[in-house]
């Protein structure tokens, strides 16, 4: 990651208000969150973003959090309630998934951990789908060299580098 965990909540709480998901290089295929929805709120606490708190976000719920890309939207973001093993907090130093689709086998899967699975699809898919995460905070660069004055500060897209899965041959 480009940012530590502490940066990343840090930013997410004093600036960031949704969070966007898409593959590597695309404009397109990409899914954001509503602003100040659960999403953001995990992503501040360093919890998974595909849950409010432990709660599931079934279809109806992801139509109301998220918006973007139909495919998208419709297959890959819903989990179910059932996972109760308790993996969502740590999901930005990899104890849990940055988002985890819980028994949704063609859903969205992303670790920070080096070699961890990353794709857009769980069943059948390699984990490398090369997933990029961007928050819409100010940097936290920016922001403690203009600690005195944060409402003069631009928002800009802050990318968060999740790595790539290592390949074995």
């Amino acid at each position: 990651m480009d940012y530590t965990s502490q940066d990343i909540m840090l930013m997410a709480l004093q600036s960031a208000t949704q969070i966007k998901i898409c593959t590597a290089g695309s404009e397109t295929d990409c899914v954001v969150s509503r602003k100040q929805t659960f999403p953001i709120q995990m992503l501040r606490q360093g919890k998974t973003v595909s849950h409010d708190d432990a709660a599931k976000c079934n279809q109806a719920c992801v139509d109301q959090v998220w918006i973007g890309n139909a495919d998208r939207v419709a297959n890959n973001l819903w989990n179910r309630d059932d996972c109760a093993d308790g993996r969502y907090t740590g999901a930005l130093d990899g104890s849990a998934n940055f988002y985890w689709a819980c028994r949704n086998s063609n859903g969205l899967h992303l670790s920070v951990n080096d070699g961890g699975f990353s794709g857009w699809t769980w069943q059948g898919g390699r984990g490398d789908d090369g997933i990029e995460v961007f928050i819409d905070a100010v940097p936290i660069g920016d922001m403690l060299a203009h600690h005195s004055n944060l409402g003069s500060l631009s928002k800009l897209t802050v990318k968060i580098d999740l790595p790539k899965m290592d390949t074995m041959s």
